[in-house]
């Protein structure tokens, strides 16, 4: 249920192993800014990006998540630091998007759990706008 649980986040997620950046979260965002359809595998890996941009403002974070994933672990410390502002907001955004109309949350509201998904998704906008 919660955003480092699939197999998609995860495969994005070990390919930050490689980033010498920031840029997988500024793509992970584009995809979901420029898509019409947001699909469940890209809505994934904009999650993913979210929670480490969370993260690297709140590093704290880390140590609460038990599924954060050690390849995501190293670049929030290799990152660590202050995060421009519009990549908190693209966070946002991509997750407001996420949460109103996707794939994702068709696949989630087909399940009982849809509120309690909902309810990780909140709790994640509420640390990056804080």
């Amino acid at each position: 249920m919660g955003n480092f649980e699939n197999d998609d986040a995860l495969d994005w997620a070990a390919d930050l192993e490689f980033a010498e950046d920031l840029k997988p979260l500024k793509e992970a965002f584009k995809v979901i800014d420029e898509s019409g359809y947001l699909e469940a595998p890209d809505c994934s890996n904009a999650l993913a990006a979210a929670e480490i941009v969370s993260a690297i403002i709140h590093p704290k974070a880390v140590n609460e998540n038990e599924n954060f994933p050690e390849e995501a672990i190293d670049f929030v410390k290799s990152n660590s630091g202050d995060v421009p502002d519009n990549l908190v907001s693209e966070s946002i955004s991509s997750t407001q998007k996420v949460i109103e109309s996707s794939e994702l949350k068709e696949l989630w509201s087909e399940t009982d759990d849809l509120d309690k998904w909902l309810k990780i998704q909140e709790q994640l906008l509420h640390r990056l706008q804080q």
